[in-house]
């Protein structure tokens, strides 16, 4: 075997990483920085209460009708009739709390993980089962041979013609 790398193995790789980084943030980064969840910054103790009032203002102000969601964020935008609501004392920051701040958040998150999970589990244990078939099926057919090669060919064919039964 050559130790020389393929002239196309660098190209390959570099689309790889790209295509894999991209799915990544995809699925983990793009959908916290939409609503309704780049709302759950508002909440955030960690989030400056600057930062808090920027997201608070775009939301109220900035935000169009066109990337707000029916389930929440069109309705909490209908009820808003300013930012201080939505910040600490606001009229509305305890939806905000129980949106956010309670184990139902990441139910999305969580269903794609276990939908991915159980989705590699299945291509792992069918592989492996397949390979256990293949190799049930060989051995089979061997012993089969194996079998029919020690049989007299005058009792075979009997065999065959009365329907296999012994």
């Amino acid at each position: 075997m050559s130790s020389a790398t393929p002239p196309w193995f660098f190209d390959k790789c570099f689309w790889c990483l790209v295509t894999a980084i991209g799915q990544l943030t995809a699925r983990l980064v793009r959908p916290y920085q939409t609503l309704p969840l780049c709302l759950a910054r508002l909440v955030d103790e960690d989030v400056s209460m600057d930062a808090r009032r920027v997201i608070a203002h775009w939301f109220v102000n900035t935000c169009g009708d066109c990337c707000l969601d029916a389930a929440f964020s069109k309705l909490l935008h209908s009820k808003c009739s300013g930012a201080d609501d939505l910040l600490p004392d606001g009229s509305l920051h305890g939806v905000l709390q129980l949106a956010f701040c309670g184990k139902n958040t990441n139910i999305e998150a969580e269903n794609n993980f276990a939908r991915a999970q159980k989705a590699a589990q299945a291509r792992t244990s069918l592989s492996t089962s397949m390979a256990a078939k293949h190799v049930l099926s060989e051995a089979k057919r061997c012993h089969l041979s194996d079998i029919t090669s020690r049989v007299p060919a005058s009792v075979a064919t009997v065999d065959d013609e009365s329907g296999g039964t012994s």
